[in-house]
């Protein structure tokens, strides 16, 4: 299978699962988990690879507070317009991006 064809497969597949999070509360638990142990500073910029609806995304930019900043990319369009439209509502420090 070429990697285009498997690319749109993967972000066919998120893009339909862009709520998942709202049906049960293990991927909020796991996400509060891992950006305590990232034990992120205020100031630090943070890279969220594959950051899907922005769990973890939004808990590290609380962390690095106002003078930091937090780049969130995944590879489907459907996931970073549910953090995008979440981030005009929670914080302004957010960079987001589709990275096809």
């Amino acid at each position: 299978m070429p990697v285009s064809t498997y690319k749109e497969l993967v972000q066919q597949k998120f893009d339909a699962r862009t709520e998942y999070e709202k049906n049960n509360d293990h991927h909020p638990k796991v996400a509060a988990e891992l950006v305590a142990r990232a034990n992120l500073q205020q100031g630090w910029s943070v890279l969220d690879v594959a950051c899907g609806t922005g769990l973890v995304t939004y808990l590290a930019a609380a962390e690095v507070g106002p003078t930091g900043s937090v780049q969130g990319v995944d590879l489907s369009p459907g996931m970073i317009t549910q953090v995008n439209v979440l981030s005009m509502l929670k914080l302004a420090m957010l960079m987001l991006e589709h990275s096809p």
